[in-house]
C-alpha cells in the first residue's frame, strides 16, 4: 500500500530560534538577580551559562548562513529550568519546561503524509483528513495542493530530502482515491 511523505519548510524556524535565545538570556539575567547565594562560584556558573548561550547563538548564526540548519535549544532550556530550583521561585522551573515543550513542538519537521486512509496534516496534534473530505489533491512543480470540499485550500512548497516522488504516479494514486 503506497504512502507518500512530503516535508514542508518551517518558515518561522529562525523566529522561534531568536525567541528561544531571548528567553534563555532573560532566564540567565533573572537567575543572576534572584539567586539567593551570590557566591563567587554561583556567579561563575551564570557567567558560564551566558557564555554558552552566546557561543551557541554565534554557532547557530554561522551554521544558518552556511545552510546547515539550526541546533535545538531544548536541552539548554531544560538545564536552565533546573537552575531555577536553586532559587525560591520554583515557578521558573515549570515555565521553562513548558517553553521547552512548546519550542520542541514548533521546531519539529513538518511532514504531510498521504496514505490509503487519507492525509496526515502537520498540526499539533496531527490532523487526519479522510479522502471523503478532499475535493482534489495534486502535486505539480514541487507544490502540493490540497483542496477540501469545505472550500479550504492548503498549498505548500515541498522539500525533497532523499526520495523524490514521481508526480505522475502520485497524482494517479490520488485520482484513484478521489473517485
Amino acid at each position: 500500500m503506497p504512502s507518500y511523505q512530503f516535508i514542508i519548510p518551517n518558515k518561522k524556524l529562525v523566529t522561534y530560534q531568536v525567541f528561544s535565545y531571548a528567553i534563555i538570556l532573560l532566564n540567565i539575567a533573572g537567575l543572576y538577580l534572584l539567586s539567593p547565594q551570590q557566591e563567587a562560584w554561583g556567579q561563575g556558573i551564570y557567567l558560564l551559562l551566558l557564555f554558552l548561550a552566546v557561543f551557541r547563538g554565534i554557532w547557530d548564526y554561522r551554521a544558518y548562513k552556511k545552510q546547515k540548519g539550526l541546533m535545538s535549544n531544548v536541552l539548554l532550556l531544560i538545564i536552565i529550568a533546573l537552575f531555577w530550583s536553586r532559587t525560591e521561585y520554583n515557578m521558573g522551573i515549570w515555565i521553562n519546561l513548558l517553553l521547552a515543550g512548546l519550542y520542541f513542538i514548533s521546531t519539529r519537521k513538518l511532514k504531510i503524509i498521504v496514505s490509503e486512509e487519507g492525509v496526515s496534516y502537520p498540526t499539533f496534534p496531527a490532523k487526519i483528513i479522510p479522502w471523503s473530505e478532499i475535493s482534489n489533491l495534486i502535486l505539480k512543480d514541487d507544490i502540493l495542493t490540497i483542496d477540501l470540499k469545505n472550500n479550504k485550500i492548503y498549498q505548500h512548497q515541498i522539500e525533497y530530502t532523499d526520495n523524490a516522488v514521481n508526480e505522475q504516479e502520485f497524482n494517479d494514486f490520488c485520482r484513484t482515491k478521489l473517485v
